[in-house]
Parts: structure tokens; sequence; C-alpha cells
């Protein structure tokens, strides 16, 4: 237990090594709709705070609220998906570690 939590501390204090490519230094600025999704050092910041952005010179289609909405529980468990690629297995952890993404839900049935 006690090198889960050292690991995990130990993680805390080093940066990512792209933080800078990411806009860090810059305080994760903000895009405009032409630049937010493209611009890499945008995206951090534009995507945590989407509802900054106006988007109001782009026609945009409101989705309407379905009739009868289905709930969206947590699973028990977090699922253990695993897929081989070249004889290397791997699992939704190597992906969080090598993909920049901000949040996974992954969706069954």
């Amino acid at each position: 237990m006690l090198i889960w939590l050292l690991l995990f501390i130990s993680g805390l204090t080093f940066a990512a090594p792209d933080e800078e490519a990411l806009g860090k230094s810059r305080g994760y600025p903000i895009g405009t709709p032409a630049n937010y999704f493209f611009d890499e050092s945008l995206r951090v910041g534009s995507f945590s705070n989407i509802d900054k952005i106006d988007f109001r010179a782009i026609t945009l289609v409101p989705l309407q609220p379905g009739a009868q909405p289905m709930s969206l529980p947590q699973a028990p468990a977090a699922p253990d998906f695993k897929w081989r690629i070249e004889n290397r297995t791997y699992s939704v952890d190597d992906y969080l570690a090598r993909q920049r993404v901000m949040g996974l839900i992954i969706v069954k049935d």
C-alpha cells in the first residue's frame, strides 16, 4: 500500500513532458470557435471552458431533450478491457497514458 501511495505522490510532483505544448505557461488559454479544436495549445483551456467560447457566429442545431431519458448508472467496478495489437496487450490505462484526454466515458448497452 505504501508503494502505491509513494508512486501516486511522485506522479503529482513531476510535470508531464508536453504541458508546454498544451499551453501551461500561458495559463491554458481559451480559443475561438475557429481554432479551439485544431490548435493543440488551446485544447486544455478551451475544453475546460467550452461555455466561455462564443459560438453565436456559427449556426448550431440545438438538440431537444428526449421524451424518456434513460439513466446512466455508474458501474460497480471499472471494466477490464484489453486488446491486442502486434502481439502486445493494451488496457484502458495504457490508452489514457498515451493520449491527451481529459476524461473517458465507456457506455455499454
